[in-house]
């Protein structure tokens, strides 16, 4: 069996099922950040679409280092 893996470098928006992925965060986790003002607020591009931007959780990361 053959894993592809993707780039995400030239991404604008992270969805929620990537973050995991690329950050290394678990989704309840980030929620629950972002219910205390400490992460990245999602952005609502229709009412089935969300995601973070890419800037501010490269940012946030950065920053938590």
């Amino acid at each position: 069996m053959t894993v592809v893996k993707k780039d995400f470098s030239q991404r604008v928006l992270i969805r929620p099922k990537e973050l995991q992925d690329i950050y290394g965060i678990s989704i309840s986790t980030a929620y629950r950040m972002m219910s205390k003002n400490e992460f990245p607020q999602l952005i609502s591009l229709s009412p089935r679409c969300k995601g973070w931007s890419k800037v501010a959780l490269d940012a946030h990361f950065k920053l938590a280092a």
